[in-house]
């Protein structure tokens, strides 16, 4: 018998090619991090099952979605039922962080307000020197949109933080 669960949460992970989404779904969940750098076509979702504090396990269905320009179009259609977005962007490339400008306004048209929405500086474990975008300046951004920021590193074993 299929068990039950009482909730099923869509989210969406959006930002720019090799900022690393797909390694911190891989982390996620499988505990995994793959050195070699595989492109997302479109999209991957990962189902995953949580346990909460009514001890009824939840689905989430975490979508990675392509970060190439030729496939913006399509991820605009992976908004529709999501309950929240996570935006990832890679610390140590500056142009990555300032795309999420744009990332932010188009899911802000097809979503409008009032979804839940995560802001992730990935790659974390690179040296401070690598580092193009300050915490600071991250969480800043995140503020002003009303979303929650942390960093993270997939390579490193941020899972307990990304949980």
């Amino acid at each position: 018998m299929e068990a039950e669960f009482p909730f099923l949460f869509k989210l969406v992970m959006v930002g720019e090619s090799q900022v690393g989404k797909t390694s911190l779904v891989l982390k996620i969940s499988s505990n995994y991090f793959l050195e070699a750098y595989l492109m997302t076509i479109g999209l991957e979702v990962k189902l995953l099952a949580f346990s909460h504090a009514q001890q009824k396990t939840s689905k989430v269905q975490l979508w990675d979605t392509a970060g190439v320009e030729r496939f913006r179009t399509v991820v605009q259609s992976f908004y529709r039922g999501c309950h929240g977005l996570i935006f990832v962007f890679d610390v140590t490339n500056r142009g990555s962080f300032e795309s999420l400008h744009s990332w932010y306004n188009n899911a802000k048209e097809y979503l409008g307000e009032g979804k839940q929405k995560l802001l992730i500086g990935n790659k974390r474990d690179y040296g401070a020197n690598e580092r193009r975008v300050t915490f600071e300046e991250a969480r800043a951004f995140a503020e002003e949109r009303g979303m929650t920021y942390f960093e993270a590193s997939a390579r490193d074993d941020s899972r307990e933080e990304l949980l």
